[in-house]
């Protein structure tokens, strides 16, 4: 099954965690991941992502909603171990 997803061009370098629906990711498309490998297992989350790209590189930005996710750490590059 081929998709096509079109990559739009911002100005200026989006802040990545500016969040899902902040004013410079509004402007990007949303694909969510449909298609698995046949090697993993029936456990599939919502996932889904947004891409944009200037002159300086290309940026994007993953949602994943997960039931059996649970974030432990808050500080940045904390130990999740």
């Amino acid at each position: 099954m081929k998709k096509n997803y079109i990559v739009h061009q911002t100005e200026k370098v989006p802040v990545l965690n500016a969040g899902w629906e902040s004013d410079e990711w509004k402007k990007a498309d949303i694909l969510e991941v449909s298609i698995f490998r046949e090697q993993s297992s029936s456990h599939h989350p919502v996932t889904k992502f947004k891409m944009l790209y200037n002159e300086k590189g290309v940026y994007g930005l993953f949602k994943v909603e997960d039931q059996y996710v649970r974030a432990v750490a808050t500080g940045y590059q904390e130990s999740v171990c």
